[in-house]
């Protein structure tokens, strides 16, 4: 838990803790409901699924943040969906709303007759917060790369290979429709990441020869016909004129503020126009990230916009983990 009342400072530490000593698997998503408790996606992969719950044998956690300074895991939550390999399927995303916890797992097939949970989507009341009740769950098909709830309606990212994007009614999460994005299959072109604003649904891919950044009309959630695709680009990293070439990557982070799209890819934090559709243009020449940060390989990237301030969580070298604090620069 950090310290961020001056951005332009180096954030400072409150308060932390080890949500599983015995694995440095940690935390894959975050979310806290504004008061005492955060609710985190727990990414241990090793459980057995006869495990007891415990701080390695359980999805959710739910952490006590009422002291910054002294958090403490005061529930570890088991839910019995299970992979082909015949462990839990792990955390992966998780979104709080209205003391309701989303949250998304591994891809699960379940194992047969003890395990057959193969449901990867989750629906938790937690008005008590430390007895999480299971609402509604469905099947994705695929692990859960991203989650986003607006009015009725709950959007899932998922790395599939066709159905990137499925939207579900909130109240018992049945699925209403989805969106499948051109080209993409296999480990390429998949959904990684999403935003909405209005009825403007923004979806990020992974990796591919074609295009990452997809502009969607919303207006009816769950209909995607070909019509509905405003605007799409094929985003890389690098520069056209300095060598190495650029490359392809992939979109983690996507934060839409007016009429600009702010990317966190594998390497760089770039930022594109968007007001002249279906045209996308570069806006600013792309930062950098630290060095380790990102790579196809490496998870774990997340991004938050407040006020002028944009911070960028990721996985850099050695497990260690990187907090970047991006602003505007004065113009020339």
């Amino acid at each position: 838990i950090l310290d961020i009342i001056d951005p332009e400072q180096k954030p400072i530490p409150l308060g932390w803790l080890d949500n599983n000593s015995s694995s440095n698997k940690g935390l894959s998503s975050v979310a806290v409901d504004g008061g005492d408790y955060a609710y985190v996606a727990n990414s241990y992969s090793g459980s057995s699924p006869d495990c007891e719950e415990a701080e390695n044998c359980g999805q959710l956690q739910v952490i006590d943040i009422s002291n910054p300074e002294t958090p403490s895991v005061v529930r570890n939550f088991k839910l019995d969906s299970v992979t082909t390999s015949g462990t839990l399927a792990y955390g992966t995303s998780i979104f709080y709303k209205d003391e309701v916890v989303y949250l998304g797992l591994a891809k699960a097939d379940g194992d047969g007759e003890d395990y057959p949970n193969g449901l990867e989507f989750y629906a938790l009341d937690v008005s008590t917060p430390t007895s999480p009740v299971i609402l509604a769950s469905a099947e994705i098909g695929n692990g859960v790369n991203s989650i986003l709830i607006k009015d009725e309606y709950a959007y899932v990212v998922s790395p599939s290979d066709e159905e990137e994007l499925k939207v579900f009614n909130l109240s018992n999460l049945n699925q209403i429709g989805a969106f499948d994005a051109p080209a993409g299959g296999g480990n390429n072109g998949n959904g990684k990441s999403i935003y909405i604003v209005g009825n403007t649904l923004y979806l990020g891919r992974t990796l591919l020869a074609g295009d990452e950044f997809y502009i969607l009309n919303n207006e009816e959630p769950g209909d995607y016909p070909t019509a509905s695709i405003l605007g799409s680009k094929n985003i890389q990293d690098g520069d056209d004129d300095q060598p190495p070439a650029p490359k392809n990557t992939s979109i983690k982070g996507l934060i839409i503020r007016g009429d600009l799209a702010i990317f966190v890819t594998d390497e760089e934090f770039q930022v594109w126009r968007i007001d002249s559709l279906p045209a996308i243009t570069r806006y600013a020449d792309p930062l950098i990230l630290p060095p380790g940060t990102g790579g196809p390989n490496l998870e774990g990237v997340a991004s938050d916009c407040e006020g002028n301030y944009i911070y960028v969580g990721s996985l850099g070298a050695n497990d260690k983990g990187i907090i970047s604090v991006v602003t505007g620069g004065p113009e020339e």
